[in-house]
């Protein structure tokens, strides 16, 4: 399974675009024993592509907790990642020594997040230090840039990073108006006319300081109807059982959020955005709750009626043996 554990929200940026609203006066972090807990939990868990990421925040304010998370989960995923500003590559020495310990614990993908809101707090040198060090260390690197409408474009941006190494993939994306984007003015929002089609595009089960389990990463997971529960209080296996038994998860899985709800706005960022919005609207909630208990009620039949087939069959062919 893909599994995100949101470690914090404390960050050395207070970015204007942050989902999550993390900055320097937050102290929320993950008790280290429930971390493990979720790594040996999801591990276990035998069907789907396993992948696990830590991010926040900014993770790498937690090192040696880092180091120790790695060490617990290498070996036992398909993929290892983490997402970081880059604070921590003071000089190309260090850099390398960093990577290298955490590439060594089990790290198998770095992620940098860069943006004109992160430079406000952390210099391009750094992102580009970053990024040469683990290109030497044959580390796979994704740099992830946004960019606001109104702002600096994100080719501006990454000349300014510059030279990007080749190895490294970069990755374009857009952001959402939640969290502390909220705050941001509609022109820093690239917006397309209509409703955005297509399904949910990612389920990666998020879990946050607190527990609570949302299958979704964007700033709409922390709506309630987007909440699974709580992992401290529930298996990781009974949350992923409830993400693919619950209705509203269904749709969003096959039909995406353009089939809950009639509060529409003529123009969204992109389907995340939709899906935000209307998981935020409290009109749409008896909507989502009725398509959500149609759905749940087709299923649970669908399942009553294959137990009934399979012990119908069973049942003729004892009649037949005897």
């Amino acid at each position: 399974m893909q599994l995100g554990i949101l470690l914090t929200y404390r960050c050395n940026a207070r970015c204007g675009h942050c989902c999550v609203n993390a900055g320097p006066e937050l102290t929320d972090v993950m008790n280290e024993a429930d971390v493990m807990s979720y790594v040996d939990q999801a591990a276990e868990i035998p069907f789907g592509p396993s992948g696990l990421c830590l991010s926040g925040g900014e993770v790498l304010l937690y090192w040696d907790l880092v180091e120790r998370i790695l060490r617990r989960a290498a070996g036992r995923f398909r993929t290892i990642s983490l997402i970081t500003n880059a604070f921590w590559a003071t000089s190309p020495e260090t850099a390398r020594r960093k990577l290298t310990a955490l590439r060594e614990a089990g790290l198998t993908t770095l992620v940098v997040s860069t943006s004109q809101y992160h430079s406000e707090y952390i210099k391009p040198v750094r992102v580009r230090t970053a990024l040469a060090a683990a290109d030497a260390i044959q580390l796979p690197t994704f740099v992830k840039c946004t960019a606001p409408a109104n702002g600096t474009p994100v080719d501006d941006l990454l000349s300014v990073i510059g030279p990007i190494p080749a190895s490294v993939e970069v990755d374009s994306m857009t952001f959402l108006p939640g969290g502390r984007a909220a705050e941001l003015p509609m022109a820093a929002f690239t917006f397309t006319s209509g409703i955005p089609e297509g399904a949910c595009p990612g389920s990666v089960m998020t879990l946050h300081p607190n527990g609570d389990a949302y299958f979704c990463c964007t700033p709409g997971a922390k709506s309630e109807p987007l909440r699974v529960g709580n992992a401290l209080t529930s298996s990781l296996a009974d949350l992923v059982h409830a993400y693919y038994l619950r209705g509203t998860f269904a749709v969003l899985r096959e039909q995406g959020p353009a089939g809950l709800g009639h509060r529409l706005r003529d123009r969204y960022v992109d389907v995340c955005h939709l899906c935000a919005s209307l998981m935020a609207d409290s009109a749409c909630h008896a909507v989502v709750e009725q398509v959500s208990a149609a759905r749940e009620a087709a299923t649970s039949a669908a399942i009553a009626d294959s137990v009934i087939t399979q012990l119908q069959a069973r049942a003729g062919s004892a009649g037949g043996e005897a």
